[in-house]
């Protein structure tokens, strides 16, 4: 039993066919026809697995095109994703590609795909156009354009292709029931037989049926399973051919659990980056004074990610220096009281301002740059990140942490994007105070002239003027004088003023 279960297909076959032929002729035929259409329905089993691999595949590289893209849009940062974006979308080309080979490899199956191909066509330049909106920061189009067309396109293309898997699905179970039915014909025809015939057929077919029907069926059934998405399910041994089959049919499946996995995977790391992100914008949203901004996105970031420490300095107006603006705990309140600040150059954090891109030190202690702060005695990594509008430095993002490689690539990405939407905020905290400041101004201005008009006199005139400039400008006597001719000299002055400051 051990030897004939050690057999080739093929070598069953011919052993079949020489008991068969010591019985009849047609016995021997019978089983030689039925024993090809077997085969023939295991390759054709074969086939649609592999079209529902393929079918896998466009699915995934799909998914990662798209979750790169509503990165994108999610983040606005173009930079993060310039690489990845087109490369995730040649790969999805490629599987769609890889797919049509594989469905025409038999007949009507081209057919099958109808519309399919087009449909990733049309995803691809869609997504195309989306990108390019993104990258000239037309967000609103490129927003617009992803959850309007493209979101259509991309059901209409989910739609057709779990309808392409399934019917793959579906055709590699009927091959294996084929299978099935073909091994009940076996049977049949030897019952039929003489005595004799009998029993040497049914001896053969059993042995027969028992090494080759049955590791169909285990094929049949473990292909059901992945075509479900279940790849733990393990495939027993098998020898000879089908053997080859069932484990090219289990490294497939391990390749594509590997995939999922690491889809899996990536996603759950940028998931927090994602959500820390959409925090700091929505709160950054609501805050227009620069001072409660900055203490805001110090205290989210340390709360969310469990950073030893974090500070935001800010350029003093002469761009020499830069100005602690915020920090965390005592430290960062103790900084402050001090008024810390450090020159362009000057640490990581005057590094990080003076180049205009991120510094990170994995290990602070061997980095010739950093200095240690006494209030700050564990921290052992740190990542300094420029803030910048534009071309425009604002300040520098400082995170620390307190074990040496706490901090790495992907804290970096993170504080970029939390960097950039800080920028934003502060420029439009600063535009809008300098708006304030002029309407302020202009409405000072408005209620002079209006007081002026209205004065009956030249002296009055002079007198409200004094009075109005001295308010504005904060003074405690203000004088005005009227040239009239150079021999005549006509001024005017507030009363109960004791300080001085005037114009002629």
């Amino acid at each position: 039993m051990s030897r004939f279960s050690g057999l080739t297909l093929g070598r069953k076959v011919a052993l079949a066919l020489a008991l068969l032929l010591l019985i009849a002729g047609a016995g021997v035929a019978i089983a030689y026809n039925l024993t090809g259409r077997a085969t023939a329905a295991v390759a054709q089993s074969q086939q649609h697995l592999d079209e529902v691999a393929a079918a896998s595949a466009v699915q995934r590289s799909w998914s990662q095109a798209v979750a790169t893209l509503d990165y994108l849009l999610l983040t606005r940062q173009p930079s993060l994703v310039a690489q990845d974006l087109p490369r995730d979308m040649a790969g999805f080309v490629s599987a769609a590609e890889q797919m049509q080979a594989v469905f025409q490899k038999r007949a009507g199956g081209e057919a099958q795909l109808a519309g399919l191909d087009g449909l990733a066509t049309e995803l691809a330049a869609l997504s195309e156009q989306v990108a390019d909106l993104a990258m000239a920061e037309q967000w609103e189009p490129a927003q617009l354009l992803r959850y309007g067309v493209l979101a259509s396109a991309e059901e209409r293309f989910q739609e057709r292709l779990t309808a392409v898997a399934t019917d793959s699905g579906s055709s590699a179970a009927a091959a294996a029931a084929e299978a099935s039915r073909l091994h009940s014909t076996v049977q049949r025809a030897a019952v039929g037989s003489a005595a004799l015939m009998i029993l040497l057929a049914a001896g053969g077919g059993f042995l027969l049926t028992r090494s080759l029907i049955g590791p169909v069926r285990r094929l049949t059934a473990a292909a059901e399973s992945f075509a479900q998405g279940n790849f733990d399910v393990p495939i027993a041994p098998v020898p000879g051919e089908l053997g080859r089959l069932g484990e090219a049919l289990q490294a497939t499946a391990m390749t594509l659990q590997e995939q999922y996995s690491g889809l899996e995977h990536r996603l759950a790391e940028r998931a927090p980056a994602l959500e820390t992100s959409i925090e700091v914008g929505r709160q950054l949203a609501t805050i227009h004074d620069a001072e409660a901004l900055v203490a805001a996105v110090v205290q989210h970031v340390q709360a969310a990610f469990g950073y030893y420490h974090v500070h935001i300095y800010l350029l003093d107006e002469k761009r020499e220096k830069l100005i602690l603006a915020g920090g965390s705990g005592d430290a960062g309140r103790t900084m402050l009281s001090q008024g810390h600040s450090l020159k362009i150059g000057q640490g990581l954090v005057g590094l990080a301002a003076r180049r205009g891109e991120p510094v990170l030190a994995p290990d602070t202690h061997a980095h010739s740059d950093w200095l240690p702060n006494p209030l700050l005695p564990q921290t052992s990594a740190e990542i300094a990140m420029p803030i910048r509008y534009g071309d425009k430095l604002l300040g520098v993002l400082d995170v620390q942490h307190d074990a040496p490689g706490g901090l790495g690539e992907d804290d970096v990405a993170l504080l970029e994007a939390v960097a950039g939407q800080v920028a934003v905020a502060l420029q439009n905290a600063r535009l809008l105070q300098e708006a304030e400041e002029r309407s302020r101004q202009a409405a000072l201005a408005y209620s002079i002239g209006q007081r002026i008009q209205r004065a009956g006199s030249v002296e009055e005139v002079l007198r409200l003027a004094a009075q109005e400039l001295g308010q504005a400008l904060g003074s405690e006597r203000a004088r005005v004088q009227l040239r009239v001719s150079p021999y005549i000299t006509t001024s005017a002055a507030p009363e109960a003023t004791t300080a001085e400051k005037g114009a002629n």
